[in-house]
């Protein structure tokens, strides 16, 4: 079901932004469809996607949510579309891997894929969210809390399980942990604060990664490829400390590409 996205000064200012590098039509579409497919059956409780294709770009909403939050998710998702434009870096799979692996390990891997670009976006996005648009910002950041806080529950962080799949958890913990301290307060201090309390090793090499990420900064497509570089190396490094063994190829068969716009486009 295509449906209009609401039309506000911040709305209107995003497409604009957007339309210095592309005339593509944007369709808003109801996320509860878009993740009907068994494969994006783990996004259904998000705020929203996008995706942008060859012909057409799709910003995908949450209509359980309220307009502000709406809003503020469209401003969000098509900041992510701008970044590439500008020349941001892009996650893209190594394909010389990725055509060896079991179906359901290689849908592992997009998801970690789609993750990771997200997360290197957000340094950029949340920002431009709070600075440079005219939204209310309280309820969206209130969502992604409680998001936050939920995925926290739906893995077992239990001290005497540290195998592989535990440390392969805590890699993702410390590349999602990387979006906490872009929220502004007080949101990024409550759910820093249960993310220390609730996997206290995570949290730790989430912070000593962010503190060199923040040395280097993500101010223009150059330094953000630097980082995205950086987080990817520094989880991998990780992931050999830890001997997880077989997971830690998923980040290996991870590329940070210079530029987002290298990264082919299928239609839509």
């Amino acid at each position: 079901m295509k449906v209009n996205y609401i039309e506000t000064e911040s709305t209107r200012k995003v497409v604009h932004i957007l339309r210095r590098y592309t005339d593509k039509p944007i369709e808003v579409k109801d996320l509860a469809e878009f993740v009907r497919h068994p494969a994006l059956s783990h996004m259904a409780n998000y705020l929203g996607s996008a995706k942008e294709y060859s012909n057409k770009i799709e910003v995908h909403l949450n209509f359980t949510k309220s307009e502000d939050v709406r809003e503020a998710v469209f401003v969000h998702e098509l900041l992510h579309i701008v970044l590439k434009y500008e020349g941001f870096p892009g996650i893209a799979l190594r394909t010389d891997m990725v055509r060896f692996l079991q179906p359901s390990i290689a849908q592992v891997l997009e998801n970690l894929r789609d993750r990771f670009q997200s997360t290197i976006g957000h340094l950029q996005v949340y920002k431009r969210e709070v600075t440079d648009f005219s939204l209310s910002l309280d309820l969206y950041f209130e969502e992604l809390v409680r998001a936050k806080i939920h995925r926290f529950g739906q893995f077992s962080y239990k001290p005497h399980a540290k195998d592989a799949e535990y440390f392969f958890q805590i890699q993702q913990d410390i590349l999602d942990g990387l979006d906490y301290y872009q929220f502004p307060n007080p949101y990024s201090q409550k759910i820093l604060a249960i993310f220390r309390e609730t996997c206290p090793e995570g949290f730790a090499a989430c912070l000593a990664l962010h503190e060199k990420t923040e040395k280097i900064s993500y101010s223009t497509p150059p330094l953000a490829y630097r980082c995205a570089d950086l987080v990817r190396n520094q989880i991998i490094k990780y992931g050999y400390k830890k001997n997880v063994g077989t997971p830690n190829q998923l980040w290996s068969a991870l590329n940070v590409l210079r530029n987002a716009k290298e990264i082919p486009l299928e239609k839509g």
